[in-house]
């Protein structure tokens, strides 16, 4: 079992246009690079099982992504998927509450806890519960309090804890910032708690809007 160390990480990620394709070059990436203690799929039904659901969540992606590049009309568009798996607290990568810069990001945790993040909904029912100003401008290197300067009320019934499984799509501020007029805010979200021997493979995929 790890010990939280990088070299329990592995961390691998592909370009593609074709969701099937893109599931397949992603796969087996992992499957090269993976490590003791970050398990294959080894058995032929699994593996199939695993491309399948990877195909479907790059497809569902693809769905969601359009009219949300910044690319012209006629450009194909091109997209990143990339997974993460680890054990231990180096898996929570961002802590902090924070927005990506990306116009649209899809979170999904195969195995482990997912994301918290905050809907719109949430934010709109109480006024007052995501400082923005804090959350885009704020210089404070301790991540605690960090977390209560950008949610002065706390996180309880204000945020959402996504659940192995769940596909979270998340606004960034290039879209938000593209847009004119009232629009759909970016979503505060960070990495969840975990425990010392905790095991975690995170799914993410974007759009890429240059290379």
């Amino acid at each position: 079992m790890g010990d939280g160390d990088d070299k329990d990480i592995v961390d691998v990620s592909v370009h593609f246009r074709n969701a099937s394709e893109g599931a397949e070059l992603l796969l087996q990436k992992y499957q090269a690079n993976s490590i003791i203690s970050n398990p294959r799929v080894d058995d032929d039904a699994e593996y199939s099982k695993m491309m399948e659901y990877i195909t479907n969540v790059l497809c569902l992606f693809q769905e969601s992504a359009i009219g949300k590049s910044e690319l012209g009309k006629n450009e194909l568009p091109l997209y990143r998927a990339r997974i993460v798996s680890s054990w231990g607290k180096v898996g929570q990568k961002c802590p902090r509450w924070h927005v990506d810069h990306t116009s649209l990001r899809l979170v999904l945790s195969i195995v482990g806890p997912g994301c918290r993040f905050i809907p719109n909904e949430k934010e709109d029912s109480y006024p007052g519960c995501v400082d923005r100003k804090a959350l885009n401008e704020l210089d404070e290197d301790d991540t605690r309090r960090a977390n209560t300067l950008i949610l002065p009320w706390g996180e309880d019934g204000i945020a959402v804890q996504a659940r192995p499984g769940d596909a979270v799509l998340i606004l960034g501020r290039a879209w938000e910032e593209s847009q004119d007029g009232p629009t759909i805010k970016a979503a505060p979200h960070r990495s969840p708690d975990l425990g010392n021997n905790e095991f975690r493979v995170l799914l993410t995929v974007d759009i890429v809007e240059s290379l």
